[in-house]
């Protein structure tokens, strides 16, 4: 017979497993700019824990990432994933020295995320946009590539936790972990 799977009987050792996502993350971290949201944040922090990457990077947030409203979406990965939040331009471009800045947002220059071929031996940060107004003129002259899904019925965009999940399960094909 064929069952739903219940938390124990899928993380048997839970502790044990806790350890090993610790030191074993995917190479690749997200930047969100000037997302307000809790629901897209919380959706972030799910990503991130289910996807194991290294970190999220919030630019100009004054968000209280203790909020009630994202642990409840996060399922409590807030407590958890490692994050940090930015203000300073400056210290985002520092982060390409360490990692690729990629950009998901439908630009002039942006390819379909189908073909986009990640670096090899480099980090991937990727960028996601604002619920309303997408990725920021001023972090979008920082990225190498831009990336974009391609939106086949009338919609132009899609919920920005939804489009984030589907790039990054996508890079976590296409990059050695």
């Amino acid at each position: 017979m064929n069952k739903q799977l219940n938390f124990q009987e899928i993380r048997k050792n839970s502790a044990e497993r806790i350890a090993n996502i610790k030191h074993n993350r995917a190479p690749i971290a997200l930047l969100c700019d000037r997302m307000t949201d809790f629901r897209n944040i919380g959706s972030m922090f799910r990503i991130a824990d289910a996807a194991r990457l290294e970190k999220i990077y919030f630019y100009q947030s004054d968000i209280n990432f203790k909020h009630k409203k994202i642990g409840k979406v996060a399922r409590s990965t807030n407590q958890y994933v490692d994050f940090e939040i930015i203000n300073d331009i400056q210290l985002i471009a520092k982060l390409k020295e360490e990692y690729q800045i990629i950009a998901l947002d439908k630009t002039s220059k942006s390819i379909d995320y189908i073909d986009f071929k990640p670096p090899i031996n480099q980090k991937i940060l990727l960028l996601i946009g604002a619920e309303k107004f997408g990725v920021s003129e001023e972090l979008l002259a920082l990225v190498t590539t831009a990336i974009h899904l391609p939106m086949l019925g009338v919609n132009t965009s899609m919920n920005v936790g939804v489009a984030t999940g589907i790039a990054v399960f996508d890079l976590l094909k296409k990059v050695p972990l």
